[in-house]
This record gives C-alpha cells, sequence and structure tokens, in this order.
C-alpha cells in the first residue's frame, strides 16, 4: 500500500489484452462488490463509498478501458469544503482521485519488468485467475483500507500532523499534488478544514501558505479567500 508508477509497462500496455475492463467489472461486481456492501458501501462496478458524519470513504477501481491491468484507490472526501472552481460539492458516487482529498493505493507491490514496482493487477484470459485478482484486491482492502479509513475516526488529529512545512511530502497528497487540484489544492483543503472546524490560527497559517503559491491568473478565487482569512 502506497505510491508507485501508475503506468503499464509495454510489455503489458502494448500487448494484446487478454479481457477489457468491461469484462473485469463482471468478477468484481460478483466477487468484491456483495463482501463490501456488507459493511455498509454503495456502488457496483469499480466505484464504491460509504458515508460518515464528516467525510465520504471511498473505493475506486482504474483501469484503461481496453483492459489490461486495474490499480485500486481508497479516497476520503471531506463533506462542506468546496473549491472556487467547483459550483457545487460533489456528490458520494462522483467523488474520483481528482476531487478526493486523501488518496491511498493499494497494490500487490510486485517487481515485474527493469526491478520497477508495479501498483497493479494484472488481468489474465483464465476466470479463476481473474477471481484471484479480485479476492487479492479484497484481501488487501481489508487488511489496508480498514486501517486508512480508521485513521479519520479521530480526523483533527490525524490532520494535525501535517503543517505548511511538510505537506508536500505527507503520502496521502501525492496523487493531489500531481493531479487534478494540485498544490493549490492541498493548501485551500487544509485552511478551509481548519476554518470549518474552529481553529483560526491553523486557518491563517494555510491561508498565507497559499497567498505565497497562488501565482498564477487561475488563482484569482484562491487569492480571495486567503486574503479574508489573512485580513481577519
Amino acid at each position: 500500500m502506497g505510491l508507485g508508477t501508475a503506468e503499464l509497462p509495454n510489455s503489458i500496455y502494448k500487448a494484446k489484452q487478454p479481457i477489457t475492463s468491461k469484462e473485469f467489472k463482471v468478477f468484481v461486481n460478483e466477487y468484491f462488490a456483495p463482501k463490501i456492501k456488507d459493511i455498509g458501501f454503495k456502488g457496483r462496478d469499480f466505484n464504491y463509498y460509504r458515508e460518515q458524519e464528516d467525510y465520504i470513504e471511498c473505493v475506486n477501481f482504474w483501469t484503461y478501458k481496453a483492459g489490461g491491468a486495474i490499480q485500486v484507490d481508497v479516497m476520503i472526501k471531506f463533506k462542506g469544503i468546496n473549491y472556487p472552481d467547483e459550483e457545487n460539492e460533489i456528490k458520494p458516487r462522483f467523488v474520483k482521485q481528482e476531487n478526493a482529498e486523501f488518496i491511498r493505493r493499494l497494490s500487490p507491490n510486485k517487481v515485474i519488468e527493469n526491478n520497477i514496482n508495479v501498483w497493479f493487477w494484472i488481468f489474465n484470459i483464465k476466470s479463476e485467475k481473474n477471481i484471484e485478482i479480485v479476492n487479492d484486491i479484497w484481501r488487501l482492502f481489508e487488511s489496508c483500507g480498514f486501517d486508512f479509513f480508521n485513521q479519520f475516526k479521530n480526523h483533527q488529529e490525524y490532520i494535525q500532523k501535517v503543517d505548511t512545512k511538510n505537506y508536500m511530502s505527507f503520502p496521502d497528497f501525492y496523487t493531489k499534488r500531481i493531479s487534478g487540484k494540485f498544490e493549490i489544492g492541498v493548501v485551500y483543503f487544509l485552511f478551509k478544514y481548519w476554518k470549518k472546524y474552529g481553529d483560526h490560527k491553523k486557518a491563517t497559517e494555510f491561508a498565507k501558505k497559499g497567498l505565497e503559491i497562488a501565482t498564477k491568473k487561475k488563482h484569482l478565487q484562491y487569492q480571495t479567500e486567503f486574503i479574508k482569512q489573512v485580513n481577519l
């Protein structure tokens, strides 16, 4: 569980795929979906979510449409924290890697080409092998995904670990930093989070950090929010 390359090695990506993603969904719906629904998650195919009071827990399968392999992320999306470039709050079933706040990747962590650690499961022509993949994903979800979600039961204590000096190295923000809303999104979330939960000092610290990095024209709406906080 952690970080790794999201790109398939050429030996897999350029090869003829044993099954398509659509075909793999059949195995997910038969062997993964019933188990995760038993613990309160909703959804089907490659997207599942469970609502808590303050946030949404999500499990998202990602793969190429042509097939080949699949990777699985567990994610947290906080309720009531909207971004300046979003018109409406994201609904639970639409939470993805690009709009979740915290992300961890489940992984078999196998070295398959050029000593590169990869973070996906490779599809197989045989049904029993694909069933094994789904069961292995569930095994890792049970052993690692639960631990990830449980950290947020006391989310203020967990997020307290992040400050204006270490947020760029915080593992759960890795995907957020390289896609979606990027660094500005991370800082804005931390500013809005502490504002929502009543810590004026921390909210102002992240607002000031936001003003340091909000240097592009597209950041104007973010700048406005940061300035309001700093001037309180």
